[in-house]
């Protein structure tokens, strides 16, 4: 079904027809029918010739098959789909099996979904089926057949290979022998009757045989020929069907290897328990037994309880690990212990958490156990979060010895060190892990002591260097280091909830300019005027801690997490993300805000990052960038004007984009002008700083009037535009009108299509 086009230099599908019956007879086929056939040729030249009757080796339901299965391609070289077509042995029915989906199927429809060739009129697309030159790209791609009757294998004698080779032998040399009686009856036709006449004079010389011994070989004869009739008749007798077991001609426990066989035995019991042990309708027979079962609630935390008391894990840990934890939200809150039994448990097994939190292939699994460990983190706060950070010397048996080991106190903490240590996996099953990096931002959310242990435990560097990849800052110190790629053209990775981590972490740390500020407490304390002036001490985004003075703190970064920050490629690479994704744009919005609190330099950065992406930006993707500066300007510190005056100055500057698209790109100026009103009437001081710089966009009062009231210029314009737009955008220029402070009275002067003279760039 695929070659190679030489001209074009690629493989492509031939869709040509191509048909198969439904019983096939094979005996033509053989050696011994295509001697048949060969026989039956030269027969029709030379009437000497004895053509054998076909199935003389084997009865004939030795040779005849059915189909039982057809493997089918649709689609093309490049993108395509397999799916079967089985039929059932003991009810005859057809179904086919399409990934997850079984179905019954008609196998009077197996030419229109194997054969191939052009579609049928009635599954044509086209609006004319004269016209209709569409082939079918559904087509058989590997056929099943099965012997109707099965032979036991005594029915096939055995046979070694030197007796295979003399067998051969002898068919060629005798098919040799025929054909040169063939050219020798053609050439020496005239010789007939000097044969005939030597033949006869040879009888009469032959008077003189004994009688007697040709009594004997006359007996001889008829015993061998009885001998090869009786054979004859027991191999046309019909067989018995018989176990297809007893027809294998070898033992395949025996003959593979212990490593192959032990391999393919793992990955059928894999397969087995991802679809049943995985399967909703078995897990909700387990929740509603659990749901009936008797269950003393257990709120107590025992420091030293011995995790071990609860029932060990056997054969069946995976259903006991589901049954046990797995019932509902409320119950487990009831059940301190095993919520520690079930951190315990987990936290010595890191293969077990990522099958279920990142190679299981079910989404129901993925996020039913992400949400199962943070709400057992959730039960386990109250008697853990102040000691997250503590360890103690316990004594382990390795190896026959007793050695001292370092170990985390709390249970929550050993769970948390085996998901960080998963974090260098989940790269590999970017696909999936979603729900994985879930636990993390919302152990972040929990509270101030989660956020310091996952600070001090760096995985602002950890996440930030997956996230960045090859960008990464750590790459020049380490060349070798290799990053897998993550995602695809078509289907990116989701890493929304890397960023709402990072961004909880982050607001939850120092910068340059609050770590300074928070050095002058003394003076703040003593409520001084200078000190009243310099405004609030953190940004509205810190998410403070109390420290050990009773004072409002943030965390300190690490030199290696603030190398995160510094790169530029950070943020520029959450901008072009946050287009497809509000949760992105949240978390990054609030590191923004965070970061450029009180500080100049990354004003200035956010600042070209914002300008640079309008000016690349279509008519729907520049309200993302305005999405960002509305944020930007909204931080009350000393820099709040000057963020204003930059976006909005000379050339370059949002202003000066707009004025250069109303031309030419009149879409995308109206969506800015929209959106700069709108952050307008939210945001009082944006809205007196724009009135003062209203000489260089009283423009709009003119243009927004005409664009409007304007008409499509074209048919096509004038099918996408409804009255409900039009109507949107006449309420949209009332709101103008009253958030700039002027009426309809004041804009009656401007005349339809007048607008003030400007330069163009565009």
């Amino acid at each position: 079904r695929f070659e190679l086009n030489h001209e074009l230099l690629r493989h492509e599908k031939l869709n040509q027809r191509f048909e198969f019956p439904e019983e096939l007879d094979l005996e033509p086929f053989t050696t011994d029918g295509l001697e048949r056939l060969s026989k039956a040729e030269m027969a029709e030249t030379n009437p000497d010739i004895e053509v054998p009757p076909p199935y003389t080796t084997h009865p004939e339901q030795y040779y005849k098959y059915k189909l039982v299965g057809v493997v089918v391609h649709t689609g093309t070289t490049d993108s395509g789909h397999y799916y079967s077509y089985i039929k059932n042995r003991k009810t005859n029915v057809w179904s086919e099996f399409n990934d997850d989906v079984i179905k019954p199927f008609d196998i009077k429809d197996l030419d229109r979904e194997c054969f191939g060739g052009k579609k049928s009129p009635k599954d044509s697309t086209s609006w004319n089926s004269n016209w209709d030159t569409q082939e079918n790209n559904r087509s058989g791609y590997v056929l099943v057949y099965e012997r109707e009757t099965l032979f036991p294998r005594e029915h096939v004698k055995a046979r070694s290979f030197l007796e295979d080779m003399r067998e051969d032998m002898e068919r060629r040399t005798r098919r040799e022998r025929e054909k040169n009686d063939i050219k020798e009856a053609v050439s020496e036709e005239p010789k007939k009757d000097n044969e005939k006449a030597s033949k006869k004079k040879e009888a009469r010389d032959d008077d003189d045989i004994d009688l007697e011994m040709m009594a004997v070989a006359v007996m001889e004869n008829k015993r061998v020929e009885d001998m090869n009739d009786q054979e004859q008749k027991e191999e046309k007798k019909e067989a018995d069907i018989v176990n297809s077991l007893d027809v294998a001609d070898l033992d395949v426990a025996a003959v593979v290897a212990p490593d192959i066989r032990a391999t393919h035995f793992q990955n059928n019991i894999d397969f087995m328990r991802s679809r049943q042990v995985f399967n909703p309708l078995f897990l909700k027979f387990l929740f509603e037994i659990l749901q009936v079962a008797p269950l003393s609630p257990r709120k107590e935390y025992q420091a030293k309880e011995d995790v071990n008391s609860c029932p060990k894990a056997g054969p069946f840990q995976q259903i006991y690990c589901f049954s046990k934890v797995v019932i509902s939200k409320l119950r487990i809150d009831y059940n301190i212990p095993a919520c520690k039994w079930f951190f315990s448990y987990l936290s010595e097994r890191p293969t077990l958490v990522c099958e279920h939190l990142l190679q299981a292939h079910d989404i129901v699994v993925l996020r039913g156990f992400s949400e199962l460990l943070v709400h057992v983190f959730k039960a386990l706060k109250p008697f853990e979060d102040k000691n997250l950070e503590k360890t103690q010397k316990v004594k382990v048996n390795e190896g026959g010895k007793e050695v001292e080991k370092i170990v985390d106190v709390t249970y929550s903490t050993r769970m948390l060190n085996t998901l960080i240590d998963l974090i260098l996996e989940a790269p590999k099953h970017w696909l999936r892990f979603t729900h994985f990096f879930h636990v993390f931002r919302d152990f972040a959310e929990m509270g101030p002591l989660e956020r310091r242990f996952l600070v001090r435990k760096q995985l602002i560097e950890k996440l930030g260097d997956l996230y960045l990849g090859t960008a990464s800052p750590f790459t020049k110190g380490n060349p070798n280091k290799q990053y897998m790629h993550v995602g695809a053209r078509i289907y990116p990775p989701k890493l929304y909830p890397i960023v709402q981590t990072l961004s909880l972490l982050i607001c939850s740390c120092h910068t340059p300019a609050t770590k300074q500020r928070s050095q002058n407490t003394e003076q703040q304390k003593k409520g001084s005027e200078n000190s009243k002036r310099k405004g609030p001490k953190f940004p509205k985004t810190a998410l403070v801690h109390t420290n050990a003075n009773g004072q409002e703190d943030l965390l300190v970064m690490s030199s290696q997490d603030e190398k995160i920050r510094e790169t530029k490629e950070f943020c520029a690479r959450m901008v072009t993300q946050a287009q497809n994704s509000r949760e992105t744009l949240d978390a990054l919005n609030n590191i923004i805000c965070h970061w450029c609190f009180e500080d100049a330099s990354y004003t200035s950065e956010i600042v070209f990052i914002i300008l640079d992406g309008i000016d690349r930006s279509n008519a729907d993707s520049v309200v993302t960038l305005l999405l960002i500066m509305e944020r930007f300007i909204s931080v009350e510190d000393s820099l709040q004007q000057e963020r204003m005056n930059k976006l909005h100055g000379k050339d370059p500057s949002v202003l000066r984009s707009i004025s250069v698209c109303r031309t030419h790109h009149q879409l995308f100026a109206f969506n800015c002008i929209r959106y700069l009103v709108e952050i307008m009437e939210r945001n009082e001081t944006y809205r007196r700083f724009m009135l003062k710089k209203r000489n260089e966009w009283k423009w709009w009062d003119g243009w927004l009037q005409n664009y409007v009231n304007s008409q499509p210029r074209s048919q096509a314009n004038a099918a996408t535009s409804s009255a409900a737009n039009d109507a949107e955008k006449k309420k949209f220029y009332e709101k103008y009108l009253q958030v700039v402070g002027l009426n309809n009275k004041d804009t009656k002067g401007f005349k339809q299509g007048q607008t003030p003279q400007s330069n163009s760039r565009r």
